[in-house]
C-alpha cells in the first residue's frame, strides 16, 4: 500500500504541473466540438460536450508516460492495485493544470471522478513485458534509452506473441535509439504489429503494408484528380466517396516502412501505380 500511496503523490504533483496539449489535439477538439477553446467547452461542465471533451484530452502526455517509467516502471503494479490507485484518487479533490499552444496562462481545473479514473486506466500500471520482451530490452538498450521505449511498449496493448517479440528484437537489434525517428518507426511498427501473424515472413508483411498504403495513395490522388478537374457535389451525386485520405499521410507511412525494411532487410519493394488508377475508387 505504501507504493500506491507514493504514486498517487506522484499523480497529484504530475497533474498539478500540468499536461501539455499540443497542436494536433486542439485540431481535434476544433474538428470535433467546433471550437479549439477549452474553456468554451468546460464553460457548463455538465453538458456531455464536456465529458467527452475531458475524456480526450486527459491522457497521460509524452512526458509523463517517460516520467512514469522511470520512476515506477519497473514496480510490478496489480489489475487491483490499478483500481485501488483509483479510488484513493478520488477520495479528495484533485487539481489539474493544462498547458496549450497560443496561450500565456495555463487552464487550471478539478478533475472530475471519471476524468481521474481514466487517467489511471490509461496509465496502465499492471502493464509488465513478458519474459521474452524483457530480455530483448535488456540485450539492446542501456538504462538511459530502455524507459522511453518501454513506456511506448506499455502503451502498444499488443499481446506479445513469439513472432511479435521477434520483429522488435530485430528492430532494436538493426536500429540506434539515439537516432531522430528512431521512436516514431518504433511507435508505428508497434502499431503494425497486431496484424502480424505467425506464419507470415517479416519482409513479407511490411511489404503488404506498404502495398495497402501504395494502393490508398493511389485512390486518394485519383480523387484529388476527379476533383481538380470536377465539382465536390457532382461527384457526390456520381457516388464517388472522399474518404480515401491524405496523400501527403499514406506516402508518410509507406516512408516509414521503407525506412523500417531498409533497416532490417537491407532494402524494400517499389510498387508501379496502375494505369487506370480510376477504377480503384469503386472498391
Amino acid at each position: 500500500m505504501s507504493a500506491l500511496l507514493d504514486l498517487g503523490d506522484w499523480i497529484r504533483a504530475t497533474l498539478a504541473r500540468g499536461l501539455h496539449l499540443d497542436a494536433g489535439l486542439l485540431a481535434c477538439l476544433e474538428s470535433t466540438f467546433g471550437t479549439p477553446d477549452p474553456q468554451v467547452l468546460l464553460a457548463d461542465m455538465e453538458s456531455g460536450e464536456s465529458a467527452s471533451f475531458l475524456e480526450l484530452i486527459f491522457f497521460p502526455d509524452r512526458a509523463t508516460k517517460h516520467a512514469y517509467e522511470v520512476r515506477w516502471g519497473l514496480h510490478a503494479f496489480s489489475a487491483a492495485s490499478a483500481r485501488d490507485l483509483a479510488e484513493l484518487l478520488v477520495r479528495d479533490p484533485v487539481a489539474a493544470t493544462l498547458h496549450m499552444p497560443g496561450r500565456n496562462a495555463p487552464l487550471r481545473l478539478m478533475m472530475p471522478d471519471f476524468a481521474l479514473r481514466a487517467f489511471v486506466q490509461r496509465l496502465n500500471i499492471a502493464w509488465q513485458p513478458p519474459r521474452m520482451l524483457l530480455e530483448a530490452l535488456d540485450r539492446h538498450l542501456d538504462d538511459v534509452h530502455r524507459p522511453p521505449v518501454r513506456a511506448i511498449l506499455r502503451h502498444a496493448r499488443l499481446p506479445w506473441q513469439p513472432q511479435q517479440v521477434e520483429l522488435l528484437d530485430l528492430f532494436l537489434f538493426k536500429t540506434a535509439p539515439a537516432a531522430d525517428e528512431f521512436e516514431s518507426d518504433l511507435t508505428f511498427l508497434c502499431g503494425l504489429l497486431e496484424e502480424f501473424a505467425p506464419d507470415q515472413d517479416p519482409f513479407d508483411f511490411l511489404m503488404s503494408k506498404k502495398r495497402f498504403y501504395f494502393q490508398a495513395l493511389c485512390k486518394a490522388q485519383a480523387f484529388d484528380r476527379r476533383l481538380r478537374a470536377g465539382n465536390m457535389e457532382i461527384l457526390m451525386l456520381q457516388g464517388a466517396r472522399a474518404a480515401h485520405g491524405d496523400v501527403a499521410q499514406w506516402r508518410s507511412w509507406m516512408g516509414q516502412v521503407d525506412r523500417i525494411s531498409t533497416a532490417l532487410f537491407g532494402g524494400t519493394r517499389y510498387f508501379q501505380e496502375p494505369l487506370a488508377v480510376d477504377l480503384l475508387l469503386d472498391e
